[in-house]
């Protein structure tokens, strides 16, 4: 049998190896030739040397003991050099509950095999292939919770599985090849309370399907193709809080619908068409907390009588650059 101390050597042999791959980009098919005897040796040195291997990429993995036996519990390996094979090598990855895979390396194949993570609740997949296929793996993530795939290759198609996840708050779809249709799908999240779909052009029976998800609280459509008009349908979603039509063509006509959202605590509004007509117009809305309005024509003026109706309500105008960043919609909780 072999001693610890050799059994340690050449677990540090096969990272060097590993580390040596990486960098002249061949990892992948290094370890695939070097089959199973990779894996195991790593994976045999369990969690802590699967957390030295993620730091040794530039991420961050944190253990719990459960028990009195360590697992994983969330990895943050956004931004690394974190591939297919690290995935497979995360030794207890039923115990994950927060992955961050954003602006990595990892492959349609690799997302396809995130069903192994049962007790995933957060999910962060900026910029990377999520087809249908891998919609249909995290539709069996029944915990699932926070959801993104900013900027990523996720389409209408994929929003009938993600319908599926009835504990799902959070889902971001900023930025990806979303064009709405697909929205009726998402009838069957009824826990689902925050929606961004910033950055995408929607198709016109997007805004209907959008009304019938009445118990959204936060909704952003910011530099999206949406203006007055649609506003029309969203003023039926009353359980609103929470809306963000900056950079869009939204102007004070649409405020006249927004108004009608009495809920309402946030409205983010810069660089749109908003003036003080508008700004007048909000008076009613008995809950507002703030109104992010830089770099429209709102003036002093409004902003006093807005202030009047409603004591405590912060108003920000002025220039962008000079205003805090608007509203917060991170995965992190």
């Amino acid at each position: 049998m072999e001693d610890s101390g050799a059994s340690t050597s050449r677990c540090d042999d096969l990272r060097s190896i590993a580390a040596e791959e990486l960098t002249r980009g061949d990892w992948l098919g290094k370890v695939c030739q070097m089959g199973k005897r990779v894996g195991r040796a790593i994976v045999s040195n369990s969690v802590t040397e699967f957390k030295d291997l993620v730091r040794s990429l530039g991420g961050e993995v944190k253990i719990r003991g459960i028990d009195g036996v360590q697992v994983v519990t969330k990895i943050d390996a956004g931004g690394t050099k974190f591939a297919d094979l690290h995935l497979q090598l995360i030794p207890t990855a039923k115990s994950v509950r927060r992955l961050d895979l954003s602006f990595t390396q990892v492959t349609e194949r690799g997302l396809s095999r995130l069903s192994r993570f049962p007790a995933l609740e957060v999910l962060d997949l900026t910029e990377l292939p999520v087809t249908d296929q891998v919609a249909m793996a995290l539709s069996k993530c029944s915990r699932l919770r926070a959801l993104s795939v900013v900027q990523s290759s996720f389409r209408d198609s994929g929003l009938q599985y993600v319908g599926r996840l009835q504990s799902l708050t959070r889902l971001n779809l900023t930025g990806s090849k979303v064009n709405g249709g697909g929205f009726k799908e998402l009838a069957g999240c009824k826990a689902l309370e925050t929606l961004e779909i910033a950055c995408l052009s929607l198709v016109p029976s997007a805004w209907k399907h959008l009304s019938e998800l009445a118990w959204l609280s936060t909704l952003s459509v910011a530099h999206s193709n949406v203006g007055d008009k649609h506003l029309e349908c969203l003023a039926q979603m009353v359980s609103l809080k929470q809306v963000d039509i900056s950079a869009t063509r939204c102007g004070d006509e649409g405020l006249r619908y927004v108004s009608r959202m009495m809920n309402l605590q946030r409205l983010y509004a810069h660089d749109t068409s908003v003036t003080d007509k508008g700004i007048r117009l909000l008076t009613d809305c008995r809950d507002l907390e703030m109104v992010y309005v830089p770099n429209t024509r709102v003036t002093g003026k409004a902003v006093r009588l807005l202030k009047e109706s409603i004591p405590g309500v912060e108003v920000v105008t002025g220039r962008l650059e000079d205003c805090c960043t608007a509203m917060d919609l991170s995965l992190d909780e």
